[in-house]
C-alpha cells in the first residue's frame, strides 16, 4: 500500500527549514517483472501506468500528493538546470535540478550509480 512507503532520510538534512527529502528503495511499488517494485524511471521499458503510480507514491510519501516528480534524462554530465515550474515531457537532458520554487519535487534516479 502507498501509505506504507517511508523514505530513508539523512539526519544532516532533517533540520533544514522548508526542505523535505527522502531516499527510496525498490520497496512499496507496483511494477512487476524485471522492474519489480518502486520503479520511477520514465525511460525504462516498464509499464507506463506502473511508473506513474510509483511516482505518485513517492510524491505522497513526501507530503505532496498530486504533485509531479520532476526528473531528468540523465546523461552523466556536469549540466544542472534551475526550474521554476514542473518539467515538460520529454524531460531535458542534464544531471542536476535546483529550484527556489516551493512545492516542486526534484528527483535524481540511481541504479548502479551513487547519487551525489
Amino acid at each position: 500500500m502507498a501509505d506504507d512507503l517511508t523514505p530513508l532520510t539523512a539526519s544532516s538534512l532533517n533540520d533544514l527549514p522548508g526542505i523535505r527529502h527522502g531516499f527510496f528503495t525498490r520497496e512499496g511499488g507496483v511494477s512487476t517483472g524485471i522492474y519489480k517494485g518502486l520503479n520511477v524511471g520514465l525511460g525504462s521499458s516498464d509499464n507506463r501506468d506502473s511508473v506513474m503510480e510509483n511516482r505518485s507514491r513517492v510524491a505522497r510519501a513526501l507530503g505532496f500528493a498530486g504533485a509531479p516528480l520532476n526528473t531528468l534524462y540523465q546523461v552523466h554530465s556536469a549540466e544542472a538546470l534551475r526550474i521554476d515550474a514542473p518539467l515538460a515531457s520529454p524531460p531535458p537532458k542534464a544531471d542536476a535540478l535546483v529550484s527556489r520554487t516551493s512545492g516542486l519535487i526534484l528527483g535524481a534516479l540511481a541504479a548502479d550509480c551513487t547519487p551525489v
